[in-house]
């Protein structure tokens, strides 16, 4: 299991939205599970976290963090 994973793809949407739907599943059981090829990065967020959504025409990223919340 590693410690942190850095994934960039191009994958289609629907594939991208069930990617989002286990992360979101995973929040609301208290671990989120992701993976990665051969690698995983398994996460507790805390019961509060810091949500930031940056939109623009051209995409949308979205940022969680907790720890120092």
């Amino acid at each position: 299991m590693a410690d942190e994973l850095d994934v960039e793809v191009i994958i289609p949407a629907e594939e991208a939205a069930d990617i989002l739907d286990r992360i979101a599943a995973g929040m609301r059981r208290g671990l989120v599970r992701v993976r990665a090829s051969h690698r995983q990065v398994v996460l507790q967020p805390g019961e509060r976290v810091d949500l930031r959504i940056d939109g623009t025409p051209d995409g949308l990223q979205v940022n969680l963090a907790w720890g120092s919340v």
